[in-house]
């Protein structure tokens, strides 16, 4: 026998040991007695209360019930509670802020009228609780003149779908506020009741949080300081070790643009100058391991001032699951519903790494898309449902700008979802001095370390943080200050080149930076550190000067320095000049064929393609050669007269690797290549 059939009336029981508490001649003869009794005590309390014509439904005092029973009220329009007491044919849909709501909130419904068919659904069944099932019962019910009612915290993942499409009204229950709290604390006896009540005592907390506080014997300021309790403990902490947005290193472009300006709006939605769905609130990151993509996520929390929770596709699978569809489901909502409490109570961020685990529904095979179809319509439908408070950010390891568009499935990049995509490649030389230098806590700013950077080019930014970890380490354990030779002893290999390898290499660097410097021109670093693409290299570049034919040769010198230096000092060059005569071929094709700097003034391609000219045309080669032939003489005896300068540079890179410009200007001394004319 149902509890239906013992409640003919529709109103749910007092349960018995109420009954035996009361004195004997207050005693009822029934349990419906009791709750007609109940109910009319109720409606008096209200004091004028939203629906005090309407409060007879309402059922014992037991916090569940008193909780489901505010919380429900508070939600419903008086009309549509008015239809569903009467037995109308109404449908309804009820969101509800988590699963263990479901329950509660499901029971109230069905204390209302008996008439009432109740779909409650909180996914727990992967088979039923699907927008497919059910629909022809939906149908059935609402022919027929009963009203329905579905109750689920994602209604258009789990409530069938016929409900969704043919329901009246859509509400949304949300935890008691201070007026529905001080009624759930009057009616279940937890007195005195204090006049002051936070406006929201219940944010963030799940339905079973909030009846935890509702202990024999509290009194209303003790289940109050319960609330208070875990509303403090359950809310993530900010990591302050991260830094904030404003000394994030590693990032530019769009990367930095956008939270930047998340971070503006967010100011201004918390004064309430801008509604939540003005913010741009959703990004995809996509980019290489290792390129601070969480960091950036970490930072943006901070900045923000809120909780940052961690999720991923792969979590969802291991620990927090039992791996089948159904737990996998569970998994990802019991995630989302703990940052949405947070989200609710003070904001939040909510990170979905490894993204590209959801994969693309265009790619599966038919086998695979039966399973992953339904785990990534949840994932959709729950992102579009209303997430005010809260920061979606999705993060990918795909390798290049096109592959997240590949692997991920075009739905969740749709506004309304992560709406767009962003790609950070691998740092650039100033991103990954940057690293460095906040790692170092700037003691060595991102200007000095801007030439170690340069010298290990493909480094990620998490390789460079653990550079900068161990050169600190060192530094330490020595008892001083980190130094930039630091970084370069742990960002760089051990040199196992022979000796006199070593040695020409350091001349050839050498002789760049110094007739670099003789010109004037400002030289950033020199090293002899072995790279994917180098041997060694001189940073060095004509500034703040018209680029004139004198200043053409110049640079050309300059160039081919490193070739003259092995031939003046070493006896002959190596095949290692093969670049400096590449670029010295081709911007002397350019000077003539391009720029009205040489033989000629028709301009016969762009510069960038002037070397191709040479290919077929002897005039043009013939005078190129003679053009690099001359500025090559004035090298050999540019290196012979500066060889003092040359061979100090040479050999504080051997014994250091890497010198920056400073260095360089020191050990070079005040050599001079005669100035421009």
């Amino acid at each position: 026998m149902t509890d239906d059939d013992n409640n003919p009336n529709g109103i749910m029981s007092a349960p018995a040991d109420v009954i035996a508490h009361l004195p004997a001649a207050d005693r009822p003869r029934s349990l419906k007695a009791l709750a007609d009794r109940t109910r009319r005590d109720d409606a008096r309390r209200r004091h004028g209360g939203r629906h005090s014509d309407d409060d007879g439904w309402m059922r014992s005092r037991t916090p569940s019930d008193a909780i489901a029973d505010e919380a429900l009220a508070a939600a419903l329009p008086r009309d549509v509670l008015r239809r569903l007491l009467r037995g109308d044919p109404v449908a309804l849909v009820v969101g509800v802020p988590g699963p263990d709501w479901v329950g509660p909130i499901a029971d109230a419904i069905r204390t209302m009228s008996r008439d009432i068919s109740v779909f409650a659904r909180d996914g727990t069944n992967r088979r039923e609780h699907v927008p497919t099932h059910d629909n022809g019962a939906i149908a059935t019910a609402l022919r027929n003149g009963s009203p329905v009612v579905g109750v689920s915290p994602s209604p258009a993942a789990q409530l069938p779908a016929t409900l969704v499409a043919a329901a009246d009204a859509s509400v949304s229950v949300a935890p008691p506020d201070a007026d529905a709290m001080r009624r759930v604390l009057a009616r279940c006896g937890h007195r005195p009741v204090p006049k002051a009540i936070p406006p929201a005592p219940c944010a963030g907390l799940s339905f079973d949080d909030i009846t935890a506080a509702f202990r024999n014997g509290a009194s209303g300021r003790d289940v109050l300081a319960a609330l208070d309790r875990m509303r403090s403990r359950k809310a993530t902490p900010v990591d302050d070790t991260v830094p904030t947005l404003d000394k994030l290193p590693g990032f530019s472009g769009e990367a930095r643009r956008w939270p930047e300006k998340l971070a503006s709006d967010w100011r201004r939605w918390k004064d309430d100058e801008i509604p939540f769905s003005a913010l741009d609130s959703a990004l995809v990151i996509a980019g290489p391991p290792g390129c601070g993509k969480t960091l950036f996520a970490r930072s943006l929390a901070r900045t923000l001032g809120v909780p940052c929770h961690e999720d991923s596709v792969g979590r969802w699978f291991t620990g927090l699951s039992d791996g089948a569809l159904g737990g996998t489901a569970q998994a990802f909502m019991r995630s989302w519903d703990a940052a949405m409490a947070d989200a609710r109570l003070t904001g939040a961020v909510y990170v979905l790494d490894e993204l590209d685990g959801l994969p693309s529904r265009s790619r599966l095979r038919e086998r695979e898309s039966a399973w992953w179809s339904a785990l990534i319509s949840l994932v959709l439908q729950t992102l579009t449902t209303d997430r005010t408070g809260l920061v979606l950010l999705g993060l990918t390891n795909a390798g290049s700008p096109a592959a997240p568009k590949a692997v991920i499935d075009g739905a969740l990049l749709r506004p309304g979802r992560m709406n767009r995509l962003v790609y950070c490649g691998d740092p650039s030389p100033e991103d990954i001095s940057q690293v460095l230098s906040h790692h170092v806590g700037f003691a060595l700013s991102a200007a000095d370390l801007l030439p170690v950077a340069r010298m290990t080019a493909g480094a990620s930014a998490a390789q460079a943080a653990a550079w900068a970890r161990d050169a600190m380490n060192a530094a330490r354990d020595a008892g001083r200050a980190v130094t930039v030779e630091d970084i370069v002893a742990v960002a760089t290999p051990p040199d196992r080149r022979p000796a006199h390898i070593v040695r020409r290499i350091a001349l050839h660097e050498a002789a760049h930076a110094v007739i670099a410097h003789a010109f004037g021109h400002p030289v950033d670093a020199a090293t002899i550190v072995v790279t994917a693409t180098t041997d060694g290299e001189t940073r060095s570049a004509p500034t703040n000067v018209a680029f004139t034919a004198d200043v053409v040769d110049e640079v050309v010198v300059v160039g081919l320095a490193g070739r003259a230096a092995e031939e003046a000092f070493l006896g002959a060059p190596s095949a290692g000049a093969e670049g400096d005569l590449a670029q010295a071929t081709a911007l002397l094709a350019a000077a003539h064929g391009s720029l009205g700097l040489g033989a000629w003034l028709l301009h016969r391609s762009r510069s960038i393609d002037a070397s191709t000219l040479l290919k077929d045309d002897s005039d043009m080669r013939a005078v190129v050669e003679a053009h690099l032939g001359d500025l090559y003489r004035r090298a050999l005896a540019l290196v012979t007269q500066h060889r003092a300068a040359i061979e100090r540079v040479a050999d504080a890179l051997i014994a250091r690797r890497l010198l920056t410009g400073d260095d360089i200007r020191v050990l070079a001394g005040d050599v001079a290549a005669g100035g421009r004319p």
